[in-house]
């Protein structure tokens, strides 16, 4: 069972959020992240950058709809 990762939100437009990762995570963590984040309904595209802790999150619908 993997630990539950919190999402702090930064910057949001109706279809695009912008988020901080309060932990850091390893190589693997980050790809699972993304992976995960990328199969729920409505995302478009998820992108992780490792060196700022940032996860864009991109999506077809309403970011709040896909966040909340």
């Amino acid at each position: 069972m993997q630990d539950a990762v919190t999402l702090q939100q930064r910057h949001a437009t109706r279809l695009r959020g912008r988020f901080r990762l309060e932990t850091p995570l390893d190589p693997e963590g980050i790809e699972h992240l993304a992976n995960d984040l990328a199969a729920v309904a409505g995302v478009k595209r998820a992108v992780i950058r490792p060196n700022t802790g940032s996860v864009i999150i991109e999506a077809a619908v309403p970011i709040d709809s896909v966040i909340a």
